[in-house]
């Protein structure tokens, strides 16, 4: 990966910690709470408690590389830009992915690897059509004696992987069978879920809860506020969609769950009406003086997990919840 992809990633958590912050206090002035100690938050401390567990996962978990910085000079960045090589846009946007496009290009020039680059920026990298590489990006590739064997560009992960990995991969469906069953031995999936219940929790609460609420209640045109996660019950209803064979005795299992959650938050006087009508709205407060009200509503949810199982060791090496 390159570098500057993981300091995106972290500039974006300090980003959202700073709105949280912000939100926080604001609330704090408006019921009149005297600022305290313990709401405010260590953005630097956890934005390097972040970074440091990306950089983890990324080197330790996944044994990945981090690509530093290409060595590129002001004046042929200014070049590309002015000429409107991708990708670098026609208004001149495209700073840190053409640095992006660099570090790609200066590893296929040192090494030998073949590389899968995922982004579903079409506008800068793909060609018109969305079948590829732009025209100007392959064109640069051939100049340098790249193969097009050697690099291979995906809108996302779900096409990269059943392009991929699936085709590498043995598909287990008595594992299946025996996880959805709850006899497979030394894994339970129920009992892996109320174990790692505290991280789908920090998930929740970290990534974007208010599409999350949105998504799952049907109110998609109307905002809401500085959401909380109040309770949640499950897990139930585990689903198994399907175990693949890694190297080192290790399986890749991908599965959901149903939970109900319950939050907390707050909403404007225009879309007050429309939750006033719905069955998930459990209570609701008197306007605020800033004319917002603040509700609590419950809804359930099917969520997606994936996990790396370590049969030798017996041992969960990775859990993730990107379907939150």
């Amino acid at each position: 990966m390159p570098r500057i992809v993981l300091d995106e990633a972290v500039n974006r958590f300090r980003e959202e910690l700073s709105k949280t912050q912000q939100t926080i206090s604001a609330k704090e002035r408006l019921l009149r709470i005297e600022p305290s100690t313990q709401s405010a938050i260590d953005i630097e401390g956890e934005v390097l408690r972040y970074k440091e567990r990306l950089e983890h996962l990324i080197l330790e978990n996944f044994s990945g590389l981090l690509l530093p910085y290409p060595n590129i000079s002001h004046q042929a960045l200014v070049q590309r830009d002015l000429s409107r090589q991708k990708p670098f846009s026609e208004s001149g946007r495209g700073y840190r992915d053409t640095l992006i496009w660099m570090t790609i290009l200066s590893y296929l020039e040192s090494e030998s690897d073949e590389i899968a680059f995922i982004t579903s920026n079409s506008k800068d990298f793909w060609s018109k059509d969305s079948k590829g590489l732009h025209t100007h990006l392959a064109n640069e590739l051939e100049i340098k004696g790249i193969i097009n064997d050697r690099f291979r560009v995906y809108a996302n992960t779900q096409s990269f992987n059943n392009s991929v990995v699936k085709s590498k991969l043995l598909l287990l469906s008595e594992t299946v069978a025996q996880l959805q069953q709850s006899t497979f031995k030394d894994l339970d999936l129920a009992t892996l879920l109320r174990e790692r219940q505290a991280e789908l929790q920090e998930h929740l609460g970290s990534s974007k809860p208010r599409a999350f609420i949105r998504r799952h209640t049907g109110m998609s045109g109307y905002d809401v506020e500085d959401p909380q996660l109040l309770e949640m019950e499950g897990p139930r209803e585990i689903e198994v969609q399907e175990v693949l064979e890694l190297p080192a005795e290790k399986l890749f299992i991908s599965f959901s769950a149903a939970y109900t959650f319950i939050f907390q938050t707050w909403v404007n006087r225009e879309s007050i009406a429309r939750w006033q009508r719905s069955t998930l709205l459990l209570e609701v407060d008197p306007q605020s003086e800033d004319g917002t009200y603040e509700i609590v509503v419950g809804f359930d949810a099917k969520v997606e997990f994936t996990s790396v199982f370590n049969r030798r060791s017996k041992i969960v090496e990775n859990f993730q919840v990107p379907g939150a």
